[in-house]
Parts: C-alpha cells; structure tokens; sequence
C-alpha cells in the first residue's frame, strides 16, 4: 500500500499542531484535525495528500489496517483494467480469487484474527509441542517458500486447512509486493536510489 501512496499511520497532537494552526489562518472555522490514526493518500504525482480520520470503532490498529485492503486493491484492479494488456488481466483475476478466499473466512479482518490466535491463544497446534497441529511443517513452509512465484501461482493450492489456505493468502500478498518492486526496478533509472533500496529484496 506504502508503495502505491497509501499509508495507515497514526497522527499525534503534535503531528497535527502546524497543520491545524494553518487552517485557523487559512481557513478560519474549519474543523481541527484530531489525533488518531489516518489513511494518507499521496495523489496526483505527489502534490496532493488526502488524510482521511479512520475509524477506531473497526477494533485495534491492525483490524483498522486490514479493513483498508479491499479498498486498494479495488483502486489496484480498476487501474489495471484501464490498461489493455494481458498480464493486467491476470493480476485482476488473481486479486479477485485472492478476496474470494478471504471472504470465506470472513473477510481481510482475518488476518489480523488467525494473528492473534496463533501468538495469543497458541491455537493451529503450532506451538511446541504441536498438540492438535492442524498441519505439518513441511506443508506451511512449502506454501510461503512460493512467495517467489507470480502472485497468482501463489492461491493454486488445494484443500480447507485454514492454516495452510492462510499461509496461501499471506504468501499472495508478499508475491504481490514482490512483482510491485520489480516493475519499479525495471521502470526505475540504472542508479536510481529505489533499486539500491527495496529493489534489492527481489535480487
């Protein structure tokens, strides 16, 4: 989402005290931006920024992150579909099996849920010593081991353990990030800083 100019980040008092004392000077009347956590957009190449005051109501900063997802890869495929070319479309049926399968589960706030049942509650049995393990390791680690395939090559996994279908979409995220990066190194100039930075996590 950083990548792509969004950003869930949380704004304090003093974050906000310049920007609020511009908009009584500018704007006089206007409301006063609050602490909390936004949604910042980065649009029209940069020279406009949309914060957007997110609503906490949605849980705990991570639920508030996932409730973001559908949303952006809505604006991802829509961009896409503006474009004609064939890998476009592939990437576009990719997300939207990828949300399909979040769906079954609940939606993207699973992410944050099957999270916090395997480092708090020690449920999936993935935890020494492995009582109840819904799934080997060998199979979880097959799954995340193909983060380095196309993203949607990442989703072509059988069976209902939500372990290992976790894994899966956890996996399409990572490979989905991955192809970002690559297409900004190749997009990028010889010795642009972007390919001696993120551009190495793909080399």
């Amino acid at each position: 989402m950083r990548l792509h100019g969004w950003a869930c980040t949380r704004l304090t008092s003093a974050n906000l005290k310049e920007i609020n004392n511009g908009l009584s000077i500018f704007f006089p009347g206007s409301e006063r931006l609050g602490a909390g956590l936004y949604l910042l957009k980065s649009e029209s190449g940069g020279r406009e920024l949309r914060c957007q005051h997110l609503d906490s109501s949605i849980g705990g900063t991570h639920e508030i992150l996932w409730s973001l997802l559908r949303g952006y890869l809505d604006e991802v495929s829509n961009i896409v579909l503006a474009n004609p070319s064939p890998d476009g479309q592939v990437l576009v049926v990719a997300i939207y099996d990828f949300l399909k399968l979040v769906d079954g589960y609940g939606g993207p706030k699973w992410f944050a849920t099957v999270r916090n049942r395997l480092n708090y509650g020690h449920e999936y049995g993935a935890w020494f010593p492995y009582i109840k393990s819904t799934c080997d390791y060998d199979r979880v680690h097959a799954v995340f081991a193909s983060w380095t395939s196309s993203p949607e090559m990442t989703l072509a996994i059988g069976g209902k353990d939500e372990l290992i279908r976790f894994a899966s979409a956890c996996t399409f995220l990572v490979s989905a990030c991955c192809a970002t990066i690559r297409d900004l190194t190749y997009r990028s100039k010889p010795r642009s800083p972007f390919r001696q930075s993120c551009g190495l996590l793909t080399s």
